[in-house]
């Protein structure tokens, strides 16, 4: 609805009307009145969904994450990154309604394309890759290479 209101406003304005609401037309108010009726938050998600796309157009895969980042490892980090192209990228532990509209839109598509390349979801990608990892660091054991090359096929 915010959307049409700004179109009709914009067009309005461009046709020397005065929208109602505006103390003129010029062009200082009208910016005020555009601004004051934009929804950042929706505004932040159709970025994402644009910046998704064109990431996705480079081949990048890219999941952005907020919170404390010890609930992966570095190392995991770094195999998720060269096994499968996927970077998992540390935004921060602070975040606003706009950086989460962002993210969310953003990781959904990002998700998708995961499921699509690899046919399995982030998730399970992540736990075969701790889990190879687990494997790696306890003495006496070898990595599963079958689950290895299970992640790939999928």
């Amino acid at each position: 609805m915010k959307n049409i209101h700004l179109v009709c406003f914009l067009a309005l304005a461009a046709s020397g009307v005065n929208p109602v609401g505006a103390s003129d037309s010029t062009p200082d108010a009208l910016t005020e009145q555009v601004i004051i009726d934009r929804d950042p938050v929706e505004d932040a998600a159709v970025e994402a969904l644009d910046a998704a796309q064109v990431d996705l157009k480079r081949g990048e895969i890219i999941i952005i994450r907020y919170g404390h980042p010890s609930f992966t490892s570095d190392r995991v980090v770094e195999e998720m990154k060269s096994q499968f192209g996927i970077v998992l990228k540390k935004a921060g532990c602070v975040s606003t309604d706009i950086s989460i509209a962002y993210a969310t839109v953003y990781n959904a598509v990002m998700q998708r394309a995961i499921l699509a390349k690899f046919g399995k979801t982030l998730t399970q990608i992540e736990r075969s890759v701790e889990a190879n990892q687990t494997l790696q660091r306890t003495p006496g054991t070898k990595p599963d290479s079958s689950a290895e090359s299970d992640s790939r096929r999928r």
